[in-house]
Formats: C-alpha cells, sequence, structure tokens
C-alpha cells in the first residue's frame, strides 16, 4: 500500500512508525496472514489521525510442482550456506530504505507473458510442502526484453542464486524491492 500525506508527518503501521519520504509517500505492506483489521495512524501539527483498515482473508493458490532435481528440493548442507549467503544479500536490499519518490509512478509488468506463479502459493516440491512463493512470476521466451515496473536503482546483480539464477534487484524506495 504507498499512501500520501503532507510532508513532515508522522505516520504509524499498527505501532510501526513508517519513514516518510522528502514529498510525503509512505508504503507499508500486509503480511499473508494479516490481521481483519490494521490501523494506520497519521499526526502533522494536532491530534492524530486514525484509519481502521478492513483486510479481507485472501485465499491462496497452492502449487504442485514435481520433476525437480532432489538437491533443489533438500539442499544439502553445504549448498545451505550458499542459499543463506543469497539470502542474506536479498535481504540487505529489502532493508534498505532509500529516499526517493518513485513509487507514487504507475506500475506496468515488466515483460509480456504467462502468469506461472503468483505471490503467496503454497510449494508443494516433489511432494515436499515447502514456504509460500515470495513473488510473481513471468513466462517468457527466453531474450525477452524486460523493463523496470516502475522506475529505481540497481541495487543487487547477482550471477548466478541457487534458487532464481541470474538475479537484479531493483530499489524503489521506502524498502519496495522487486
Amino acid at each position: 500500500m504507498v499512501g500520501k500525506v503532507a510532508p513532515n508527518t508522522q505516520v504509524w503501521f499498527g505501532d510501526q512508525v513508517l519513514p516518510v519520504s522528502h514529498a510525503g509517500l509512505y508504503v507499508f505492506g500486509l503480511a499473508r496472514n494479516a490481521a481483519p483489521e490494521v490501523t494506520v495512524k497519521t499526526q502533522f501539527d494536532s491530534d492524530p489521525v486514525v484509519q481502521t483498515l478492513v483486510v479481507q482473508q485472501r485465499i491462496y493458490a497452492e502449487q504442485k510442482i514435481n520433476g525437480l532435481p532432489a538437491k533443489k528440493v533438500n539442499p544439502e548442507p553445504k549448498v545451505r550456506l550458499r542459499i543463506n549467503a543469497d539470502n542474506s544479500k536479498i535481504g540487505a536490499v529489502r532493508a534498505s530504505l532509500t529516499q526517493a519518490e518513485w513509487l507514487a509512478q504507475p506500475w506496468i509488468l515488466p515483460v509480456d507473458g504467462r502468469i506461472s506463479g503468483v505471490y503467496g502459493a503454497r510449494r508443494i516440491l516433489n511432494g515436499v510442502p515447502k514456504s509460500p512463493h515470495n513473488g510473481v512470476d513471468i513466462a517468457a521466451p527466453a531474450g525477452t526484453p524486460i523493463v523496470a515496473p516502475i522506475a529505481g536503482q540497481v541495487a543487487l546483480v547477482h550471477e548466478d542464486m541457487f534458487y532464481t539464477g541470474k538475479t537484479i534487484m531493483l530499489d524503489h524506495g521506502l524498502g519496495v524491492t522487486w
């Protein structure tokens, strides 16, 4: 969720103070199993204004993928170290709170193609339940040009992450990455 307030307004999502950009933009995301109601409080030189948002519980898909190499489903301890290192790099980008005003732009899909994986889907890999999917997968032929969904800065380029292969992460500001 992206919101806009007057610059120098304080914003809270529940009990969490949110960073606000110089132009008054703020952003927050809802957890996969968010509470049925959440609050956003704003305050600028007066009494705080509290808004209660009703969250409709989403039903997430289940995606069964079979025929994967066993090493991708149950990696060896040595490979888990690599996965942890990959995840640390991704986590560092996600923890960034770059001041940027790009979030006010309209978003576009980065490539035309079939949606082959959706955010939040519970993945069953070779019959083994795994964590929910953290992204949106779009199937397109190799070599298809890809564009940024909105302006941002390149925050990570990695040639070969274990699960995601060549990985490019864009920082769109205030902790929003793609």
